[in-house]
């Protein structure tokens, strides 16, 4: 009797590629209860019951198919070969499972059988034009470029004539160094649609791939007449052949007609000058009284401002801040050139300029949580610790609503997490904002790393500490910080021998200045019975501490470990 699950799989995973099961009651329950093991993750078991299958019974394709699946996953790509040809050799009528055979012979690098089994398909499913473009690809991969554009003069038959056909055959042409026929290809799209610019450019292009400048030129020029409203497009397609041939000033020339031209869009004018200053060998074609007359052109545009601004700071011009400002003028609602500004005035240490310009910032920008951030930053400066958590509270939802933030909303949470961690009773709140940062992103070490500590210092779950100590120290195994945390996590556990291996690899990796690692490795070293070592590290600690410690110098004055002032261990 079959199981209420196989029958529940036989309405699920029946197919047109098996369209009979056998009459036989075992073969039929043995096929669906691999389906079963399939379905539940087991294709061992499922692959053992279709191979018994097959042994009885070796006239069903479905199965083969199913079994050369399998192969595949499970890396045996001779074996899946050898099923999937008994499967196509079984139904050769059968579309999918004679595209399944070529496909799969063309994984596996058996490009002729590929080939073979390809054009088996074209010639008797021409209308199948995914199927030609692969069998082009193989011709062509297979040295047979002539085959591989009478396959894609079969897919334009079906298709029509169209831009990506042409330019295919136009490359192997060329790859032929046949000429006459790759631009015969070009001519017979332009004929398709004379009206369409872009296939006299693409013409032009392959003049141009051919080396045949002085006919790319010619046509470039001649289309001015034809295409007066598109001479933009066409002037940018004669300065590129133009740079080709390191023909840079008649090149600029274009660029700088381009770029006052009035009629194109203003990014459009934007994107080209910022890529012609970009390269080196161009920018020495263009001044700063190009910059300044760009502005003239486009006053009510912030964008030229910047890109003059970009220009002087480049050059240690702080003249460049002038333009910045005179952008925020025109717009007032980009945070971005309000950040330059704020940033500049916290590298010169000019804190009033810097508070009064971040206020301002935010009142255009209300809703920039980077603006908030800096703004917590700086209330927590003057001490205002309450106002800085609204701040940064409100910067975390703000950058949370951005997927693309979502590093710098890990980082947010993760300093609220921190000054919690910081605060008497307030473990639980650090612990919650630290989730939410491992939220946003569950690689941020410091984050890992700092959660991590705060659960060992306040004795919470220790596992939960190791794992992502751990995690931590994967991203830098060498990082003084992280090796201290999973050594303190060790010493929590009681583990003190993994601890002091891992403290001696933060000592020589630079602790050996740092008071807080001092101590935890005179700590350790007391535990695993090094008592003089341990007050011997004490004594470093304190030695290059600001402010030792009440319990590190009683630590210190005793020669004992204490973990506190009034519990001695």
């Amino acid at each position: 009797m079959l199981s209420l699950p196989a029958l529940a799989v036989e309405d699920i995973f029946v197919t047109d590629t098996m369209r009979t099961l056998p009459s036989d009651l075992s073969l039929h329950a043995c096929y669906l209860q691999a389906l079963c093991y399939k379905k539940g993750g087991k294709p061992d078991s499922a692959r053992i019951l279709l191979e018994k299958y097959v042994a009885e019974d070796s006239t069903n394709a479905a199965v083969y198919m199913d079994l050369a699946n399998m192969c595949i996953s499970a890396r045996q790509p001779e074996l899946a070969s050898a099923y999937m040809a008994k499967a196509a050799r079984l139904e050769p009528d059968n579309y999918w499972i004679q595209r399944a055979n070529a496909l799969l012979r063309a994984q596996t690098g058996d490009i002729k059988a590929a080939i073979s089994g390809y054009q088996a398909i074209a010639d008797k499913y021409p209308q199948k034009t995914d199927d030609l473009q692969a069998l082009a690809s193989l011709y062509e991969q297979n040295g047979q470029q002539m085959q591989a554009i009478a396959t894609w003069n079969k897919y334009e038959s079906e298709t029509g004539i169209n831009e990506q056909v042409s330019t295919e055959k136009a490359r192997l042409y060329l790859g032929l160094n046949k000429r006459k026929q790759a631009i015969a290809e070009m001519d017979k799209l332009i004929q398709s649609d004379p009206s369409n610019l872009r296939y006299y450019l693409i013409k032009g292009n392959v003049y141009s791939i051919m080396g045949d400048h002085k006919r790319a030129e010619k046509l470039y020029k001649q289309l001015d007449a034809k295409f007066p409203n598109q001479r933009s497009d066409i002037s940018r397609q004669l300065a590129t052949l133009y740079l080709d041939q390191h023909r840079d000033a008649e090149a600029v020339v274009l660029m700088k007609q381009l770029i006052a031209d009035s009629t194109l869009d203003f990014e459009s004018r934007r994107s080209l000058f910022v890529s012609a200053v970009a390269d080196s060998s161009l920018s020495l074609y263009f001044s700063e009284n190009d910059y300044r007359n760009f502005i003239r052109q486009n006053p009510m545009q912030e964008g030229s401002y910047l890109l003059y601004a970009n220009y002087l700071l480049t050059h240690n011009n702080t003249a460049g801040f002038d333009y910045v400002r005179q952008a925020i003028k025109v717009n007032p609602h980009n945070a971005a050139s309000w950040l330059i500004l704020i940033d500049y005035y916290q590298q010169m240490n000019d804190s009033v300029r810097y508070a009064s310009t971040l206020s301002e910032a935010l009142a255009a920008n209300p809703e920039n949580g980077t603006l908030h951030f800096y703004q917590g930053s700086l209330d927590m400066e003057r001490g205002h610790d309450s106002l800085a958590l609204r701040q940064w509270k409100q910067a975390a939802t703000l950058l949370s609503a951005d997927n693309s933030e979502k590093q710098r909303t890990s980082l947010v949470y993760g300093v609220i997490a921190d000054v919690y961690m910081q605060k008497s009773g307030m473990a639980d709140s650090a612990y919650y904002y630290y989730e939410l940062a491992l939220a946003s992103n569950p690689d941020n070490a410091l984050v890992l790393n700092n959660y991590a500590y705060t659960l060992a210092v306040n004795n919470g779950d220790l596992d939960k500490a190791e794992r992502l100590s751990g995690r931590s120290l994967q991203k830098d195994p060498k990082s003084v910080t992280f090796l201290d945390t999973y050594a303190w996590i060790y010493f929590k556990q009681g583990n003190y021998a993994t601890a002091k291996m891992y403290i001696q690899q933060a000592v020589n990796y630079g602790g050996d200045k740092d008071a807080d690692v001092l101590e935890h490795y005179g700590d350790i070293l007391y535990k695993n019975g090094e008592e003089a070592e341990g007050v011997k590290a004490w004594n470093q600690a304190v030695s290059i501490a600001k402010n030792p410690s009440a319990l590190l110098m009683h630590k210190v004055e005793t020669g004992k470990y204490f973990d506190k002032l009034d519990k001695e261990k």
